[in-house]
């Protein structure tokens, strides 16, 4: 029988290693969902998410942030014209500086900032938490 071509979608997206503390000398048990913590000491389980998909996450968050520091160019370059008599709580809609800012610019970092927010809700996260035996 020939051998079915390897394919990363096949797999799990993320699979979770029970607690440390539930080792019976046999090893750790895998589960395909997360069991949840310890009933003993509250030690959460580890959630170990495919390679290819955190490399997708971190390029998506990098593309956003890309985006957002290009958006964010024109308000930063106005902040650095700014002189010391402009306290932050002025307002500066008649300062040389502001002059330049367009309200594309405005719209821009909005919406810049929130494609950052939506790479960061895609992107697989991960807790840590030191080892504790029950």
């Amino acid at each position: 029988m020939p051998c079915k071509a390897y394919r990363p979608e096949d797999d799990f997206n993320a699979i979770h290693l029970s607690p440390q503390c539930a080792d019976e000398g046999d090893g750790r048990l895998w589960c395909e969902d997360d069991q949840g913590p310890c009933d003993d000491c509250g030690q959460p389980s580890v959630k170990f998410i495919r390679a290819d998909l955190v490399e997708k996450a971190i390029a998506g968050l990098r593309s956003a942030l890309t985006t957002a520091q290009k958006a964010l160019t024109p308000l930063a370059e106005a902040a650095e014209s700014l002189d010391v008599n402009h306290l932050d709580s002025y307002d500066l809609w008649e300062a040389p500086a502001a002059m330049s800012i367009t309200a594309g610019n405005l719209r821009q970092t909005v919406t810049a900032l929130a494609e950052v927010n939506l790479a960061l809700d895609a992107a697989p996260t991960k807790s840590l938490t030191p080892d504790a035996p029950c």
